[in-house]
């Protein structure tokens, strides 16, 4: 860490380096009120110099609402500061991060996923921020200016989102005619209500809040198409939503409705370690100088008593802070934070057997030069972490002892030493003893190293005696007994009886060699069944082709089946059957709802957009599969509530980028369950093309307040010709079969 900047005062608040530009303003390290290692952001002069900014910026009743907010998932905002020409807005520092916008911007410049954030990941993110905004909605503080700019990912995990003060009075100052381009770097996270001049909502939050899980996910800010699983699909449509009165309400309902779409589709939550992987912060921070620097300012009236007393422990720390700028980098800056504790200004009283030479001794670093690894210095490790880099920051919340995350993936030699200067530093805030003075403490400390190593040498000497060969004494026989010759208790050599040994050595062999025909013998079973299969799937194919060539030669030809109901604006979905399924010939330029039921499973939706077709032409392919949940109880009537068709699906069928047509092929989780296609909404030219004439189909009207009617088309019903004997496949065909319907209106329910 490099020697601080020189100081300066903005606004009442102290400032030191400056540590990031954002659209808002400069960020630098601050000092407000004696406390040090706060965020002190000066505002652009640009936008202090829109009134209504200014004006909602130090509204002492809406700031005093944001600094109230006290939640793990939001940075703390101490004070906003009007100095006159400056405003400072001074925050809680959170150590090393990154900001969500870093993590898209290196999945795009990694090319990961295309783009896209993990799903655990943007999964814990967007939860963490909606929890977040749901308790300020709830204090009645509205954001404004959500965006992945503002949202941290810090070194332990936390996710925390900013600029709660500058967001709201940002939109508020543009909605009511400031310049809109004080926010184009908001571009893709407003609410249309917003852009139109209307003031900030809880809504406007959730919208934003859709946009960048849009972001996470798609790794492109919306509109755009988005496919991933089919509740958070629809989730993020709701939350993007033009109509107000469509979308969630406020970050509660949201937060509820984000819980449900990630049990529904079963997603995982990504843990803090895998949060602190994605941001790139596993490595630790191995600055000894740094953290003494700290421990240092730190000490306060509990340290070791001094006659006289200092009566400022920070301005101790300032003077010591600017001696460092003069002194070199490395380990002669530890020695230079020993020298500020026997400063002139500070006196501790000597003990009678210590002489000159003794206290003139620097007994650290005579400890750090008698250190038997040398070699292994203490490391700088370099973060990886693209904003703020900040070794000297105190995160929030405070260090835990044992962190939740692996650290080892970093490693940090020489730790010991690391720990014994720190233990002989720490020593020093204790009452005195016996011992008067720092330097005595630390060259105390360094006897118990010197100790521990000679202990270690004397052990490493055993060891060395023990595995060293034994000379040979020769014995001195006792004189009052004689000598006997000991009987000789070598056993005999052993003789091999029985061949039983070569027998199981045989019988080894052959056993492996079973073993190996059995295996072959499975896998040529195996590689034989795959290949009737193979050949079962060429058969059916061709078969296929064999009947769609017979019907075309016989005069199949294609239909279309116009509905109209009275009244209208009935949803019309057409019966496919039961899964697995094939539905007749789509266009590939369109996406397509299918809605699957199946008695006592909640409704399944599925959406088929560009992505998923597969293949050129008219020969596209699009296969999807779809799990039901089980349905359950009403809390009220302890009964089923059967599934039913939806009017029409919650997203429109918009437009896709492919050209061309095929088949989509349905499979859902159970099996059996009957899938319906949407095909349009009657009074609005609801017309079914591509069908082959000739054929049967079923469909079914829906429309709320009336019941459900089914609609059947025979295949006769498309005949065209005069002559009655003919099949229908041979005979002459309808280009359109049209069939209006009038819909039975449910009985009201008694008023209560």
């Amino acid at each position: 860490m490099g020697g601080h900047t020189a100081e300066q005062i903005v606004a009442g608040v102290v400032l030191y380096d400056r540590l990031a530009v954002t659209m808002y303003g400069a960020i630098h390290r601050a000092q407000f009120n004696g406390v040090r290692n706060l965020r002190g952001l000066v505002i652009d002069p640009k936008m202090l110099a829109e009134s209504t900014f200014r004006a909602t910026i130090t509204d002492p009743r809406r700031t005093g609402q944001a600094i109230a907010l006290a939640h793990d998932n939001i940075v703390p905002t101490l004070s906003v500061e009007d100095g006159g020409p400056e405003v400072v807005v001074v925050s809680r520092g959170v150590g090393r991060y990154v900001t969500v916008q870093d993590l898209i911007v290196g999945a795009r410049a990694n090319r990961r996923e295309g783009g896209k954030l993990p799903l655990p990941v943007a999964a814990a993110i967007i939860q963490s921020v909606v929890g977040a905004l749901a308790v300020a909605h709830r204090a009645g503080v509205v954001h404004g200016a959500v965006h992945p700019r503002s949202v941290l990912v810090d070194e332990d995990g936390g996710i925390r989102i900013g600029d709660f003060v500058v967001g709201r009075a940002l939109t508020t100052a543009v909605a009511q005619g400031a310049d809109s381009s004080l926010w184009r770097g908001l571009t893709g996270y407003l609410a249309p209500e917003l852009v139109v001049g209307e003031p900030p909502t809880p809504a406007c939050d959730v919208f934003a809040c859709g946009a960048m899980l849009f972001t996470m996910l798609s790794g492109e800010v919306p509109p755009g198409t988005l496919h991933v699983t089919p509740a958070v699909e629809r989730l993020v449509q709701r939350a993007l939503d033009s109509d107000v009165t469509r979308r969630y309400k406020n970050a509660s309902d949201l937060l509820e409705n984000v819980l449900e779409a990630f049990e529904d589709d079963r997603w995982e939550i990504a843990e803090r370690g895998e949060l602190i992987r994605a941001a790139g912060l596993s490595g630790t921070d191995t600055n000894i100088d740094d953290a003494t620097e700290d421990l240092l300012a730190s000490l306060g009236s509990s340290a070791v008593q001094v006659t006289p007393m200092r009566p400022s422990m920070e301005s101790r720390a300032e003077a010591a802070a600017a001696r460092h700028q003069k002194t070199p980098t490395g380990a002669n800056r530890l020695e230079s934070l020993l020298n500020d504790l026997n400063d002139p200004h500070t006196r501790v009283d000597e003990m009678p057997s210590f002489g000159r030479a003794d206290r003139d001794r620097d007994p650290i670093s005579e400890l750090i030069q008698a250190d038997p690894r040398k070699k292994e210095a203490i490391v700088q490790i370099k973060s990886r972490v693209p904003s703020l880099d900040d070794p000297d920051d105190t995160p929030l919340p405070a260090p835990r002892a044992h962190d939740s995350h692996d650290d080892t993936d970093v490693p940090r030699p020489n730790v010991r030493d690391e720990d014994a200067a720190m233990a002989a530093i720490l020593g020093l805030d204790r009452p005195a003893q016996r011992m008067s003075s720092a330097a005595e403490q630390v060259e105390a400390a360094a006897a118990k190293l010197q100790q521990a190593a000679a202990r270690a040498e004397a052990a490493a000497e055993v060891v060395a005696t023990k595995s060293a060969p034994r000379p040979v004494v020769a014995p001195v026989p006792a004189r009052s007994l004689p000598i006997v010759e000991a009987p000789d208790f070598s056993p005999p050599p052993a003789r091999i009886k029985s061949k039983a040994g070569p027998i199981v050595g045989v019988i080894t062999i052959l056993a492996i060699i079973g073993i190996g025909v059995f295996v072959y013998k499975q896998q040529a079973d195996a590689a034989e069944e795959r290949e009737k299969q193979r050949q079962k799937d060429e058969e059916d194919q061709r078969k296929a082709d064999e009947l769609s060539a017979q019907l075309a030669a016989a005069g199949s030809d294609t239909g279309a089946i116009e509905i109209a109901s009275t009244p209208s604006e009935g949803g019309v979905w057409m019966r496919l059957g039961p899964t697995p399924v094939e539905s007749f010939q789509l266009e590939a330029t369109a996406t397509h709802e299918i809605a699957v039921l199946l008695e006592g499973y909640q409704l399944g939706e599925i959406q088929v957009v560009g992505a998923d077709w597969t293949g050129t032409g008219d020969k596209q392919r699009a296969e999807l599969k779809i799990g039901l949940k089980k349905l359950e109880p009403d809390k009220k009537t302890k009964q089923l509530v059967p599934a039913e068709l939806p009017l029409q699906p919650a997203r429109g069928q918009e437009k896709t980028a492919r050209v061309g047509g095929g088949r989509i092929k349905v499979t859902s989780v159970p099996s059996d369950a009957e899938a319906y296609l949407f095909v349009g909404v009657t009074g609005r030219g609801m017309r079914v093309n591509r069908l082959t004439a000739g054929r049967d189909y079923e469909l079914v009207i829906v429309k709320p307040g009336y019941r459900a009617k089914k609609v059947q088309i025979k295949a006769d019903e498309w005949r065209d010709d005069p002559d009655p004997k003919k099949s229908i496949d041979a005979a002459k065909k309808k280009a359109t079969v049209r069939r209006s319907v009038e819909l039975e209106e449910l009985p009201k329910k008694p008023e209560k």
